[in-house]
C-alpha cells in the first residue's frame, strides 16, 4: 500500500518566497485553513527551505498572507456549523 503526500489546496509565490493554503477537515468545526510561509535558498548549491525571513522579506510574506486570506474567502467551503477558519504558521 503506497501512502499519497497530501497536497496543498493551493499555493502562492513571489520570488523565493511562498504560502501554501491547506485544507483540513474536522467533524467538529467543518472544513478550515492553514497557510505555511516557506522560502527557498541555495547554498552551496544545494536548493534548501526555511521558515525564516528577513527584513527585506517581511512584505512580501504579508502580501502572500492577504493573497492566502483572499483565496480562502472566495474559494474556502463553510461546512461545519461554525465558518471557515483560518491558521496562519511559519514553517521550517
Amino acid at each position: 500500500m503506497t501512502t499519497q503526500k497530501q497536497r496543498p489546496a493551493h499555493e502562492i509565490r513571489h520570488g523565493s518566497v511562498k504560502a501554501a493554503v491547506w485544507a483540513n477537515q474536522s467533524q467538529k468545526t467543518g472544513t478550515w485553513y492553514c497557510v505555511t510561509f516557506t522560502r527557498i535558498y541555495k547554498a552551496n548549491g544545494v536548493w534548501k527551505r526555511t521558515g525564516g525571513f528577513g527584513v527585506n522579506e517581511l512584505p512580501v510574506v504579508g502580501k502572500l498572507a492577504d493573497e492566502a486570506t483572499r483565496w480562502i474567502q472566495q474559494n474556502g467551503k463553510k461546512s461545519g456549523p461554525i465558518e471557515t477558519q483560518l491558521a496562519i504558521v511559519a514553517v521550517a
